[in-house]
């Protein structure tokens, strides 16, 4: 068992939140390599754009332990909190995000019997505001959102549909014999607002997702409640609610419609192709696609940029 002694140097507040641990020998109870508990946390996640923010987050926050000179695995709430403090100029978003890193890696350490307890638990998540934050998910987090669905099949399809656009109700509505296939691709007919009709293309992960829930079913309700029967939008959107926070993301903030803004956001973003994203989603006017540009700041197409082009010629 290893002893490792931890000095006071840090001043203010930090070091009112260090404090009980200054010239403190502490025996850690586990000799468990964080570097190689965090690797296998990490290659347990999913989604790559999940992972990628979650190392550097979690990077970040061993570095900071080794500024302190503080174990991970000695780690508690109230370290947690000083770590935090010095997060002061990030946006609320991000650190949320910070924590939910932390708070993954020590909830995997706890599986993996390495430690009791997960000190950033009961941290406080500062608020993320609607104004600030805006009404739609990045594609780190709708993939987090989608990663924490990931053990019960029902539950991972209907949020595959959710991330692709598809509206609440429109889910409750689709049957296992809308998927058809065409050109190698597998396709749900959707009946949208309006009576409008679209096909849209499922990727593999969504495939395989439904593939399960149906289990060989050839008709009925492509995502039925836990009874068999048909969801309605409210189960749906209890089931939004208790994978966000799952995914400890804010819980307020996510609704079914806030995750067809996101993938709004993310087919724009990619595509910048207004009418094709436009019929994606079933929008009547493209009018209604165009109110999902003002999520998207495209810097380099500024007219400011140009402006300053005029004056300079």
């Amino acid at each position: 068992m290893r002893v490792m002694r931890y000095h006071g140097y840090m001043t203010g507040e930090l070091n009112s939140a260090l404090a009980p641990l200054t010239n403190t020998d502490i025996e850690l109870s586990t000799t468990a390599n964080p570097e190689l508990v965090a690797g296998a946390f990490l290659a347990s996640l999913r989604s790559d754009n999940t992972r990628n923010s979650y190392r550097r987050d979690i990077t970040a926050f061993f570095n900071w332990l080794e500024e302190v000179q503080l174990e991970p695995w000695a780690v508690q709430r109230r370290h947690i909190d000083a770590w935090v403090l010095t997060l002061d100029g990030l946006s609320p978003a991000t650190i949320a995000r910070r924590l939910a890193s932390v708070s993954g890696f020590y909830n995997y350490a706890i599986d993996e019997s390495v430690i009791a307890t997960n000190p950033a638990e009961r941290v406080k998540r500062p608020k993320v505001s609607q104004e600030s934050g805006t009404a739609w998910l990045s594609a780190e987090e709708v993939g987090r959102f989608i990663d924490a669905a990931r053990e019960n099949a029902r539950d991972y399809a209907t949020s595959w549909l959710l991330a692709l656009g598809l509206r609440a109700q429109e889910i409750c509505d689709a049957n296992a014999e809308d998927l058809t296939s065409r050109q190698g691709h597998t396709l749900l007919t959707v009946a949208g607002k309006g009576g409008r009709i679209r096909n849209v293309p499922l990727p593999p992960a969504a495939i395989d997702a439904i593939e399960m829930v149906l289990d060989g079913r050839e008709s009925g309700p492509l995502s039925p409640s836990l009874e068999g029967e048909r969801q309605n939008r409210h189960q749906i959107t209890r089931m939004v609610k208790r994978l966000a926070r799952a995914a400890e993301l804010d819980v307020r903030r996510i609704t079914p419609h806030v995750l067809r803004h996101s993938a709004a956001v993310a087919m724009l973003s990619s595509t910048k192709d207004i009418r094709a994203t436009q019929r994606a989603l079933g929008h009547a006017s493209a009018d209604t696609t165009e109110r999902y540009l003002h999520s998207i700041e495209d810097l380099d197409s500024s007219p400011v940029y140009a402006a300053a082009l005029s004056y300079a010629n």
